[in-house]
C-alpha cells in the first residue's frame, strides 16, 4: 500500500507472494487540479489603466486562459491581467486555470465606475452687459477628452458689472460612461448705458419770462437714478435759442454709466 500526501512521481515495485512470479516496476504520479485562491470580484474605472492577478493552488505548472472575456481586458498565462476599461457597469468574465491534473473555471465580476473627463483647457467667455444673462455669453476654446459640450451651469444668472467668476459644466457625449465636471471661469460684465428720454420738447409751453419748471425738466431713464439740470429749476431763459442740459446719475453706478 502507498500512502503519501506529497504530490510528485513515485517508483512503485509490485511483487508477488506466489512462487516465482516476477516483480513489476511502475511509475505513479500524484498531484492535484487547480483551485482558485484569488478573489472573484474586481473594480475599476473607465479610462483608468487596470492591473491585477489571478492565483490558484494545485500542482505546478498552472496556466490561466480567458473564456467569455471582456474586449478591453488582457490575460497572460501566468494569471496577470491588464487593460483600460471602456464601458461602465457590471460585467462578468470566466477564467480557466489548468494543469496536468485538471481544469477549474471561475466566474469573475468586474464593477466599472464612470470615468472622469480630462479637461485640457476650459473655455473662455465673451463679455456681456449688465442685465444680460450668462446665456448671452458665448463659450469658446474648451478642449476635453472624451468629446462633449461646455455650458454655463446656471445660464439664467445675471451677474453684476465687473469681473465675475461663474460656473461652467462639461457634459460628456457618453453620459453612460463618464461623469460631468464643473469649474469656475472669469467673465467680464460691462456697465450698461441707461436709455434716456426727454419728451415732449423741453421748450414746450415756455414763454419768456416764465421760469423753468418740472414741465420742462422731466427727462426719464430706464434705470433708477437722479437728474440734475443746467440751467436749474426756476431759471428764466432769454428769448431765443437756449441750451438746456440734463445729467443723469444712476443709483447703481457700479452697474450703469452716467449720461447726458
Amino acid at each position: 500500500n502507498l500512502q503519501t500526501n506529497q504530490a510528485g512521481s513515485y517508483r512503485v515495485v509490485v511483487s508477488s507472494t506466489y512462487g516465482s512470479v516476477p516483480s513489476e516496476v511502475a511509475t505513479l504520479t500524484l498531484g492535484s487540479a487547480p483551485v482558485f485562491t484569488s478573489t472573484n470580484s474586481f473594480s475599476g474605472t473607465v479610462g483608468v489603466y487596470f492591473t491585477n492577478n489571478f492565483s490558484a493552488s494545485g500542482s505546478a505548472p498552472i496556466t490561466f486562459s480567458p473564456f467569455l472575456w471582456s474586449t478591453w481586458l488582457n490575460l497572460n498565462s501566468n494569471g496577470s491581467m491588464y487593460g483600460t476599461p471602456t464601458t461602465a457597469g457590471t460585467n462578468t468574465n470566466i477564467v480557466v486555470a489548468s494543469n496536468s491534473f485538471g481544469t477549474t473555471n471561475q466566474t469573475v465580476t468586474f464593477v466599472i465606475a464612470k470615468g472622469t473627463p480630462v479637461i485640457s483647457s476650459w473655455p473662455t467667455a465673451a463679455p456681456i452687459t449688465y442685465g444680460q444673462a450668462l446665456s448671452n455669453s458665448v463659450l469658446s476654446g474648451g478642449v476635453a477628452n472624451p468629446t462633449g459640450n461646455f455650458t454655463w451651469t446656471v445660464p439664467t444668472n445675471r451677474p453684476n458689472a465687473g469681473t465675475n467668476s461663474a460656473s461652467v459644466t462639461f457634459t460628456p457625449t457618453s453620459t453612460n460612461n463618464y461623469v460631468s465636471v464643473s469649474t469656475t471661469i472669469s467673465i467680464t460684465v460691462n456697465r450698461s448705458n441707461p436709455v434716456l428720454t426727454w419728451t415732449p420738447s423741453p421748450a414746450a409751453g415756455l414763454t419768456y419770462p416764465a421760469p423753468l419748471s418740472s414741465t420742462q425738466l422731466n427727462a426719464t431713464s430706464t434705470v433708477v437714478g437722479s437728474w440734475s439740470y443746467h440751467p436749474t429749476n426756476g431759471a428764466v431763459l432769454n428769448a431765443g435759442t437756449n441750451t438746456l442740459v440734463g445729467t443723469f446719475t444712476p443709483t447703481a453706478t457700479t452697474n450703469h454709466v452716467s449720461g447726458l
